[in-house]
Parts: C-alpha cells; sequence; structure tokens
C-alpha cells in the first residue's frame, strides 16, 4: 500500500510538471489563466481553504485513476491464471480444471 501511494505521488509530480512544462500550450496556458484569474478574484480569507481543495482534487484524481489500474490488474491477473492452466493441460494432457489436492483427517477420542 505504501508503493502505491508512492507511486500515486510521483503520478501527481509527473503530471504537475507536464503541466507547467508548455509540452502542451494550450492546456498551460488555460492554467495560468485560471491560476491569474482565481489569484486576482479570489478573497484572501478563504486562502486556508485551499489545500483543502487542492486535496479533494488529487483524492478525486487519483481515484479515477485507481479505478483504471484495477481495471489492468484483474486483467494481468486473468491472463496469467489462463496461461497456468494451459501449461497445466499441455503438461498433464487433460482439461480437468486445476483443483487443490484433498486430505484425509482421521479424529479419534479417547
Amino acid at each position: 500500500r505504501i508503493g502505491a501511494l508512492v507511486a500515486d505521488v510521483n503520478r501527481s509530480i509527473q503530471s504537475y510538471i507536464y503541466l507547467i512544462s508548455w509540452k502542451n500550450p494550450l492546456l498551460t496556458g488555460t492554467s495560468f489563466v485560471i491560476f491569474l484569474f482565481t489569484t486576482l478574484r479570489f478573497d484572501t480569507e478563504y486562502f486556508g481553504s485551499l489545500p483543502i481543495f487542492w486535496l479533494i482534487c488529487c483524492m478525486v484524481y487519483l481515484a479515477w485513476t485507481r479505478k483504471d489500474a484495477k481495471n489492468r490488474f484483474r486483467e494481468r491477473e486473468k491472463v496469467a491464471r489462463l496461461q497456468n492452466y494451459n501449461k497445466y493441460v499441455a503438461t498433464k494432457g487433460d482439461a480437468s480444471p486445476l483443483h487443490r489436492p484433498l486430505g484425509q483427517l482421521e479424529v479419534s477420542v479417547r
């Protein structure tokens, strides 16, 4: 989980660097105009609410990207299981489903 958090922070930093790098002039220009407008028009009494607002925005963005990551993880897991099943069928020669071996437990009461 900590690794996912670090990856999310790195992704956020990379997104911010892309935003301010002028690689996409329309995006950077639009964000600059929005920043300029909010700087000139925003009431400074509410300055303390900005970190919470940005935190909420980041959390929504990361939740949106994580939903896509879960789908990618499920697909990768599905492909891996299918490959294991195909390897099992190739070595055993039958298409019986994989199962865990069962054991027998004997209990005696004295």
